[in-house]
């Protein structure tokens, strides 16, 4: 026994084993148990008892336990063998082998010795069941079963209520149970040997399970559901032993009527696997139904649905289609998880892992979610939950992106990858590379050219970047080998239908008549017959950056073909290339340069302006280097497809027609055609011109036009030329007054002949010429013509009039009449532009050839033209208004107006006050044109305004509209960027302009005016708002004051700098120092009250790079008043000494010769204006301490309230000194007016009046021991 009890002793399962072997192989005489009496009952209880201690020895290994166990068992049932049937072995086997199964489902604490810890557990008992019930009688066997149930079913009764502390610790302890209960009947049932042993045995299983589930049932439903361990027990029978529970009638009700009523409560789990467990029984499609619409009612106002992972998972494709409301319970719930509730997610998952269900319902799903990734509100939880669904339900997700409609998602994911919610970006990042990870880069490749596709096709809000379609492209480049790139460049470059789709709309709208300014093709553009109507352009669909299709495919194919060349580029997709990408880059180029002309980018703002410039720029250097390529080929390649110049000159039947689309493929073709011909000529270009003059011009009006201009540099010396030019100078000269698309064809032709270089009219007789320009004037005059046919008139005439110069006649004076009526006449519309930009380009010829060496009649002409036409031209800069907002064509024509403007006389402009207003107009042309006039006209009208306030002493003030320019402070943020925006600077230049006049005010006139002046500005309250934008724009990003020591700070040029942000800060500078310089008072207390943090800085900076030139102008001033005056009749004249080192004037007057004279010092501080002038005495003479120092006081106040007037400082002094020397003569005593104290005679006799010294009186008193009158001999009285 001491051998048994002491267990294994660290031996290994097989000890067990052979324990049981050796007990049964010794003699039972040994073991004492053949008997059968008590003494061998003893013995057997003894042995059992020995073992089962030592199995339970805390010494015993746990890996022996099953092995011990079952020796414990095999033992038992053997040696109960050796007791006699009856009453003694029953209770052996109760005492002994019972407890093994009544704790395995009870697994009671207190019972622990008879508990089997091991997983395998289970089969033990089932073994050991399947061994008693061999052994014992049938009631024996059924009381074993019903007791087993009757724990559980106690456990099940008794089990805690809801409200309990301890109820989830009692549920799950009848859960425990009930799934070892029906684990160890599924065993017996499977595992018994068939006989009818087995039959009884499964019989009585089935008896005591109906037993416990009827309790479990009416558990359930008489404490709704709450008692989730009576449901978890249900599920264990129906899922553990189905075979016999099948047969429960009791269900059927419970099914229909009870478990939808409960599907709420904490049962819900479980009895959704009832549920499906009784697929096979007749009111389970009913029960579903029930359970699918109860949950769908409840997901309205409630987003806690218990159990749906499950229902999610057990659904099959058939209960979908019988159940209508199922498909929107998962869009409910699939909402649910949209507003944040993770368990939605998960049950989202649990439909998408469900196999049983069609993909139709997966593809619901996910176009659900792709189509909610568009609302902003809603799009953080979406990528959330499909970052879930991925890692919880690739393969989904996987068939999803391989379908029609993955592309769909991948489009979207890369669109938020561009998101400028950082979050929303990485979350979308990081599900396009976990979607990628799943399907692998093979699969990955059609949907992504299925993006690119529906991006070549459709544009909108939603649209891929063209940056991220590139990055795409990139990627699948890098992923495919060199022999794939050809045919996969294929499906990486738009196809045809997409570039025509994208560039139709824009040939149905012709461009602005002032493209004519710029376009090779010149007035071509008036030829077209179309109306414009831009509203189709503007309305076409674009992405959020404001693009179009057409721009954005011609942005993806620049950056494409900026990376990879075109070498690789198979036939098809590089004719496409070649024909669209350089009209859709003309398009863009022309929206840049003119405003709405194709509406391309719409809005224009400064982003989408800076992209678009990149985008032209690296267009316009690949199609170069196509034009360099094809010029610098073999023949054979010239000839062949894919030269890209003689691709386009196989083009010319796109030129058909008088439609916009011919003039822009014409004028296309002019552009390349003109950038080939300028590297080398092109020898077949005469034979291609007299191939153009041959096709019909009325229908064809382009051709020829655009041959001419393409082929000029080759063809222009040609007898071609020189003959086409004779037939249209004489077809002109016969000109009839009907306004034709004929004769203006015939006009543009001549006029892309005579300009560009070389004139072919040289070579034409000059009357014939005289002739034209005759008869040109005359249809001029008529007034009969249209814009068109104007503007290349007054283009003929310029080209023409230098020819003949020299040529006597009235035709020069009735040029110059017919421009005045022109402007006059024509205002300032866009449509009028182009007559505009002609006819100052032809008074700007006609004023070149004046002042040569020409003839008198033009110089007559000229003279008298001058003045009026001056005055016109000024009334143009009027005619600006607020509306105004320039593009290039303007800004040609009023850089050309301005350049008029600038080399005139302007004596003849007295009135400037309607001129202010057109400083405010942002564009450069006007601002220059309108400052140059007022700024050159300016110091005429101070010199006469300040004489006429001389004589009248009238109220003088600054003109209101010009105040009115001061009044708008422009933002400072845009300043401090690297780069200033154009509009944005023209705005403040506008503002700074406005004062730069205001100061040229200053400037011209008088002292008084100028106090005028600055009294308005003072009512005005302005000079503080300019002097805080100043300093706002001058401080660098690094809290400094920028380095000023590179400007002309005392002078300032219009559009002399290098750049926008040069010219304001030049600007900003100069007007600072004239505010210093003539508003010294008002910017002193600006720099008092300005904030602490700019004080120091301005202080600093304004002594190191502007006070050294205020002070300098300060002591010229000065020096240049003195030298001015005339001081020679005048007794005690006024004497100034300027020192410009010292920063002093030293002002004295001599009162007599014997005695120094008087003299004050006036120092300029190194921060002078912003610290004033210090007033200090030098001599002191004919007054006493008090009074000098009273002197000096009221000369500092004099500069100080006179605006920082020094000279008014002086006069003051002068005045003081004069004052004091007034009616003073010598003292009779000294003869000298000073005496030796620096006093006046001061002591006057009350008889004879005379005035005496006091120092030479007393002394006299003294000498002469008299108080006598030195004079009248009297006694001295004190008068």
């Amino acid at each position: 026994m001491r051998y048994i009890k002491a267990g294994s002793e660290g031996a290994g399962p097989s000890y067990w084993s052979e324990l049981q072997l050796i007990l049964q192989s010794l003699p039972m005489e040994v073991l004492e148990i053949d008997k059968g009496d008590e003494a061998a009952m003893h013995s057997i209880i003894s042995i059992v008892e020995a073992i089962h201690c030592s199995l339970k020895k805390r010494e015993e290994a746990r890996t022996n336990l099953l092995a011990a166990w079952a020796t414990y068992i095999k033992v038992s049932i053997w040696m109960s063998g050796k007791i006699p049937v009856g009453e003694k072995r029953l209770n052996f086997l109760e005492d002994h082998l019972f407890p093994i199964l009544v704790q395995f489902i009870a697994a009671d604490q207190a019972q622990a010795i008879w508990t089997i810890d091991d997983p395998n557990a289970s089969k033990v008992c089932v073994e050991l069941f399947i061994a008693l019930s061999q052994m014992l009688e049938h009631d024996t066997t059924s009381g074993l079963c019903i007791k087993l149930a009757t724990i559980l079913k106690d456990n099940i009764l008794i089990s805690e209520p809801e409200q309990s502390q301890t109820y989830r610790a009692s549920q799950d302890a009848v859960c425990s149970k009930g799934s070892r209960f029906f684990t160890l009947f599924s065993g017996i049932v499977t595992k018994a040997p068939e006989s009818s042993q087995h039959d009884f045995v499964v019989e009585s299983i089935k008896s005591s399970s109906f037993s416990l589930i009827e309790t479990s049932l009416q558990t359930l439903q008489s404490r709704n559901g709450k008692p989730y361990g009576a449901a978890a027990v249900v599920d264990e029978a129906l899922t553990k032993i189905p075979s016999l529970i099948g047969e429960m009638e009791a269900l059927d009700p419970f099914l229909s009527n009870t478990l939808p009523q409960l599907i709420f409560s904490p049962s819900a789990d479980h009895l959704v696997s009832i549920l499906f467990a009784c697929r096979s029984r007749k009111g389970f499609n009913d029960a579903l139904g029930k359970v699918i619409n109860t949950y769908h009612n409840t997901l309205i106002s409630s987003s806690q649905l218990p159990s749906m992972g499950n229902l999610f998972s057990s659904v099959t494709a058939f209960d979908e289609e019988n159940n209508p409301d199922f498909k929107l319970l998962i869009l409910g719930v699939l909402q649910q998880g949209v507003r944040g509730d993770h368990q939605s997610w998960l049950d989202i998952a649990a439909v998408l892992q469900n196999k049983k269900l069609g993909p139709e319902i997966s593809n619901t799903i996910l176009d659900s979610l792709v189509g909610r990734l568009s609302n902003e509100g809603s799009v953080m939880e979406v990528l959330r939950g499909l970052l879930l669904l991925s890692t919880e339900s690739a393969a989904p997700i996987q068939s999803y992106v391989s379908s029609s409609n993955g592309s769909k998602l991948i489009s979207k994911l890369l669109y938020l990858t561009e998101s400028s919610n950082d979050e929303v970006a990485l979350l979308a990042a990081s599900l396009k590379e976990q979607i990628t990870s799943i399907g692998g880069d093979n699969n990955s490749l059609k949907p992504t050219l299925e993006v690119l596709e529906r991006n070549f096709k459709t544009v909108d809000d939603e649209s891929l970047s063209v940056e991220s379609l590139v990055a795409i492209v990139q990627e699948v480049l890098d992923q495919s080998s060199t022999d794939d790139s050809p045919m996969l460049l294929l499906s990486l470059l738009p196809r045809e239908s997409s570039w025509k789709a994208a560039l139709d709309p824009y040939f149905e709208v012709p461009p602005k008549r002032s493209c004519s300014i710029m376009s090779p093709l010149g007035g071509a553009v008036h030829i077209i017959d179309a109306s414009r109507n831009l509203g189709i352009l503007r309305a076409l669909p674009r992405d959020r950056d404001g693009f179009p299709l057409a721009f954005r495919l011609a942005y993806y194919v620049t950056k494409l073909l900026t990376a990879v060349g075109i070498d690789a580029l198979p036939l098809p997709p590089l004719e496409n290339v070649f024909t669209y990408l350089p009209l859709i880059i003309q398009l863009v180029d022309e929206e840049l340069s003119i405003d709405e002309s194709t509406a391309i980018i719409y809005p224009l703002t400064s982003d989408t302006r800076t992209i678009a410039i990149e985008i032209v720029s690296e267009a316009r250097i690949l199609m170069n280097g196509w034009i360099q390529k094809s010029c610098t080929a073999d023949a054979a390649f010239k000839a062949g497809a894919r030269s890209f110049v003689f691709f386009w000159e196989r083009s010319v039947y796109n030129f058909e027609g008088i439609n916009p689309r011919a003039y822009r493929f014409a004028e296309c073709f002019a552009r390349i055609l003109t950038e080939r011909d300028a590297i080398r000529p092109t020898p077949s270009a005469d034979g291609k011109l007299k191939a153009a003059m041959e096709t019909p011009g009325l229908s064809n009006p382009f051709i020829l036009i655009a041959t001419i201009v393409g082929y000029r540099d080759s063809i222009i010396e040609t007898q071609t030329v020189v003959k086409l030019c004779n037939q249209l100078v004489a077809d002109m000269t016969g000109l009839k007054h009907t306004d034709n698309i004929g004769d203006l064809r015939k006009l543009v032709i001549l006029n892309s002949l005579m300009y560009g270089g070389k004139n072919p009219a040289k070579n034409i007789p000059t009357q014939r010429l005289v002739f034209l320009v005759k008869h040109l004037i005359t249809c001029l005059r008529s007034g009969e013509f249209g814009v068109g046919i104007i503007s290349e008139i007054l283009k003929v005439l310029s080209a023409v009039l230098p020819l003949m110069k020299e040529i006597y006649g009235s035709h020069w004076p009735d040029l110059f009449d017919v421009l005045k009526t022109l402007w006059q006449k024509g205002g300032l519309s866009s449509e009028y532009l182009p007559v505009l930009h002609s006819s100052l380009r032809l008074f700007s010829c006609l004023r070149k050839l004046a002042t040569e060496d020409s003839n008198e009649d033009l110089e007559d002409a000229w003279k008298e033209a001058r003045k009026s036409h001056t005055e016109t031209m000024v009334n143009m800069l009027k005619q600006f208004g607020p509306s105004f907002h320039p593009d290039q064509p303007w800004d040609i024509t009023t850089d050309l107006l301005s350049r008029e403007l600038s080399v005139i006389n302007a004596d003849a402009i007295s009135d400037i006050s309607e001129l202010f207003p057109s400083l405010s107009i942002e564009s450069k042309g006007v601002q220059r044109a309108t400052y140059g006039i007022i700024h050159r006209v300016i110091p005429k009208i101070q010199e006469t305004l300040s004489f006429d306030v001389a004589l009248s002493k009238t109220a003088v003030h600054l003109p209101g509209q010009l105040l009115d320019l001061l009044s708008e402070v422009p933002p400072i943020a845009p300043f401090r960027e690297t780069d200033i925006e154009e509009n944005f600077w023209l705005g403040a230049r506008s503002y700074l302009l406005g004062w730069k006049v205001v100061f040229d005010h200053f400037a011209s006139s008088s002292i008084p005016v100028q106090e005028s002046y600055s009294s308005d500005i003072k009512q005005k309250d302005c000079l503080s708002s300019l002097l805080d934008f100043t300093f706002d724009c001058l401080e660098t990003p690094q809290g400094q004051l920028i380095d000023a020591s590179k400007f002309e700070i005392r002078s300032f040029e219009l559009d002399n700098a290098e750049s926008s942000k040069r010219e304001m800060q030049w600007l900003l500078v100069h007007t600072y120092y004239l505010a210093l310089r003539y508003l010294p008072n008002t910017t002193r207390a600006w720099w008092v009250d300005c904030k602490k943090r700019l004080k120091t800085p301005v202080e600093t900076w304004t002594q190191r790079y502007v006070s050294p030139f205020i002070i300098e102008d300060s002591l010229q001033s000065v020096s240049n008043w003195y030298s001015g005056q005339d001081w020679d009749n005048e007794d005690h004249a006024l004497e100034v000494k300027v020192s410009s080192k010292a920063a002093e004037i030293i002002g004295s007057i001599e009162i007599d010769e014997e005695s120094p004279p008087t003299s004050i010092a006036i120092s300029l501080p190194p921060t002078y204006p912003l610290h004033q002038a210090t007033v200090s005495g030098r001599s002191r003479v004919a007054v006493d301490e008090k009074k000098w120092k009273s002197w000096l006081l009221v000369i500092q106040g004099v500069i100080l309230f006179s605006n920082g007037n020094l000279m008014d400082g002086l006069m003051a002094f002068r005045r003081n000194v004069q004052g004091a020397l007034k009616g003073q003569g010598e003292c009779p005593i000294c003869c000298s007016i000073i005496s030796a104290n620096m006093q006046t005679p001061n002591k006057k006799c009350g008889t004879c009046k005379n005035t005496f010294h006091s120092d030479c009186l007393f002394r006299w008193f003294r000498s002469s021991n008299s108080s006598s009158c030195p004079l009248c001999r009297n006694s001295f009285l004190y008068s």
